[in-house]
C-alpha cells in the first residue's frame, strides 16, 4: 500500500482508522527509516468542509503547543485530491489500553500518575479551545524510546508519587 503524498510523505501501512479519518505510518520521501504517523481525513458526504478546518485548526495549534503528554504535529497539508493531513511523531508504544491490559507495575501510584497526565493534557488543549471529545485508553498512545517518553514512564516507574 505505499503511496507517495504531494512528493513529500510516503505512506507506507494503515494503522487505524477512526471516526473522520484513517492513521498510516509513513516516511518523508527519501528518508525510509524516519517513521511518522499520518492522520489523513476522509472526505466523504459525512465529512466535509468543516472537519477539514477543524483538522487544520487542531494541528496548527498542536504544532505550537509543547506538553509532555500531548503528541506535537509536525507538519500539515492536503494530498493531490484535497484531503487535509496531520503528521505527527508515530507513537510505537501502541496504546494505554493495550498496556493497561498487560498489567501496570505499581498499578494505584502508576493509575494516578496517568489519571493526573492525561487531566493536564485535556486541561491544555482546553486551554487552547480545543474540546478531544473521544478521550479514552485507545486514543492515548505511548512514545517508546525518547527523552520525552513521559507515558511509560508513568506506567513504569514507581518512584516519587505515593
Amino acid at each position: 500500500m505505499t503511496r507517495t503524498m504531494r512528493g513529500d510523505y510516503v505512506l507506507v501501512e494503515h494503522l487505524r482508522s477512526g471516526g473522520a479519518g484513517d492513521v498510516h505510518v509513513a516516511h518523508p520521501v527519501g528518508r525510509p527509516d524516519h517513521h511518522l504517523a499520518v492522520k489523513l481525513l476522509r472526505l466523504d458526504a459525512e465529512h466535509g468542509e468543516e472537519d477539514a478546518a477543524r483538522l487544520r485548526r487542531e494541528a496548527r495549534i498542536l504544532g505550537d503547543i509543547a506538553h509532555p503528554h500531548l503528541l506535537r504535529c509536525l507538519d500539515t497539508g492536503a494530498t493531490e485530491d484535497g484531503r487535509p493531513y496531520a503528521v505527527f511523531p508515530l507513537a510505537s508504544g501502541g496504546s494505554l489500553s493495550a498496556r493497561l491490559t498487560a498489567g501496570v507495575p505499581g498499578a494505584p501510584v502508576a493509575a494516578r500518575r496517568i489519571v493526573d497526565a492525561i487531566s493536564d493534557a485535556v486541561g491544555t488543549l482546553h486551554a487552547a479551545d480545543i474540546i478531544h471529545c473521544d478521550v479514552h485508553p485507545g486514543n492515548m498512545l505511548i512514545m517508546e524510546g525518547s527523552s520525552s517518553d513521559a507515558a511509560a514512564r508513568l506506567l513504569d516507574d514507581d518512584e516519587g508519587l505515593a
